[in-house]
């Protein structure tokens, strides 16, 4: 939902945009997830730099582009960390649970701790389990095989079809992203597709089939039925046609 809110701010700055975009932005930094993080400062890093820098419209527009997509988000959210912070401190009565809240709000940060010994919490030690309980190579165990194999999800696309559907299944899985990733970059980049009303869907679904994708490196994500794999065929198969259609052009 923040992605075409993104592009479609730029189109046009209208106020209820700006409210989708602060609202969402507000979403993605609380939840500190750090893929999803990740994905949000290149998405607009490439933002600022092909739509905002090299554009023909005034300073004073990319300068309030500017604002909505980084400052205010950021600053919405750290004030609501903070003020969270002192108003539980304020509501709590009892002697021992204000000694316990205290040291926990001088232990509090805006930015959640990371393990430093691993940014992927522990996952790689999964996937190198699956590789090695895995005896079924070709064909795999079945729907759900790092279940049957780890007891848990898998947490990554590729190992999760390797468990489930062997080689075949990964191979497809491959085939299935690396033609995504052909397409969406020769739109980006090799078409140059201008960010209009007409285009500002296909540009969009781009940016999510990119974003789910690396998603998938530490989720299942598309690899099994739910919202993810309804999202990203949706994308895909909208990005699919733009570029037959452009082709043909």
């Amino acid at each position: 939902l923040l992605i075409p809110s993104f592009f479609s701010l730029i189109i046009s700055p209208k106020k209820s945009n700006i409210f989708v975009i602060i609202f969402f932005s507000f979403i993605v930094l609380l939840t500190q997830s750090r893929i999803v993080t990740l994905f949000y400062f290149l998405l607009i890093f490439f933002i600022i730099i092909k739509y905002i820098v090299f554009d023909k419209r005034s300073n004073k527009k990319k300068i309030e582009i500017f604002l909505y997509i980084i400052l205010v988000p950021f600053l919405i959210t750290t004030v609501a960390v903070k003020s969270k912070n002192l108003i539980t401190e304020k509501f709590v009565i009892d002697e021992k649970k204000i000694e316990k809240f205290e040291t926990t709000l001088r232990n509090a940060e805006v930015i959640r701790k990371i393990d430093p010994a691993t940014f992927t919490s522990h996952r790689v030690v999964d996937w190198m389990k699956i590789a090695k309980k895995n005896e079924k190579i070709i064909f795999g165990n079945g729907v759900m095989g790092d279940r049957f194999l780890i007891n848990q999800s898998a947490s990554n696309i590729y190992l999760y079809s390797y468990a489930s559907g062997g080689l075949i299944s990964l191979f497809l899985i491959l085939t299935i992203v690396l033609r995504s990733l052909w397409i969406n970059f020769n739109i980006l980049f090799k078409t140059k597709v201008k960010l209009t009303k007409k285009n500002f869907r296909t540009i969009s679904a781009c940016f999510i089939q990119f974003f789910l994708i690396g998603r998938s490196l530490v989720e299942t994500s598309f690899g099994i039925f739910g919202i993810d794999f309804l999202i990203f065929f949706t994308c895909y198969f909208l990005s699919e046609r733009f570029y037959k259609n452009e082709k043909k052009v």
